[in-house]
């Protein structure tokens, strides 16, 4: 079996993985699980793409192992292409402020062109950044804790979504399957605390 059959979706996990998308970026910040295979069979980073992607859609991989963007593509439908056209990206490596620049923001007349990103971190609740949320969606303030980002990429982030309804969202996914999302209208903070807790 190819890595392109075997990650076709099943209908109730592609519900439930879309599902998941949906309520983690309604709550910014919120740590919750994606559904099996993500995590075991299935890279948890191309959760994003294979959930939301059919015909045509335009997706990207980037720090692409073994090809994936292709076998996304031949999974759903999707057509792959660069970041600056992507509506949908597995960012496995390079989430980094010149990369962040490439995607499409959308506009305020267009703002579902906006990009859509999965990023793979290191960690979720713990790690060296927290950031500080507030916004739609956070009752007061929220803080989520991350590794595998550099702060400077979340402040590039944060400018690419000054310009509401324009704006980038993003999802924060471990190997393992765990998320957590920033939505375009997430005002964040970026602290970086001592790893070791001293």
């Amino acid at each position: 079996m190819t890595a392109s059959t075997a990650w076709r979706l099943a209908p109730l996990v592609s519900q439930a993985t879309f599902r998941t998308l949906l309520d983690t970026l309604a709550r910014p910040g919120t740590i919750a699980r994606l559904p099996e295979p993500f995590g075991s069979t299935i890279p948890a980073v191309l959760c994003l793409p294979l959930a939301l992607s059919d015909l045509g859609i335009p997706i990207t991989v980037v720090g692409d192992p073994d090809r994936w963007a292709g076998d996304v593509a031949r999974a759903t439908g999707a057509t792959v292409t660069a970041p600056a056209h992507a509506w949908a990206a597995a960012v496995v490596a390079g989430f980094e402020p010149a990369l962040i620049e490439q995607f499409d923001p959308g506009s305020a007349l267009e703002p579902e062109r906006g990009a859509r990103l999965a990023v793979l971190v290191s960690e979720l609740g713990s790690g060296p950044l927290s950031l500080s949320l507030s916004g739609p969606g956070v009752p007061g303030r929220r803080h989520l804790r991350l590794g595998g980002v550099a702060p400077e990429a979340l402040r590039t982030l944060q400018s690419r979504n000054a310009s509401f309804p324009a704006g980038l969202d993003v999802w924060f996914v471990t190997e393992d399957g765990r998320i957590a999302a920033l939505s375009r209208t997430t005002e964040l903070e970026v602290i970086e605390v001592d790893p070791w807790g001293m």
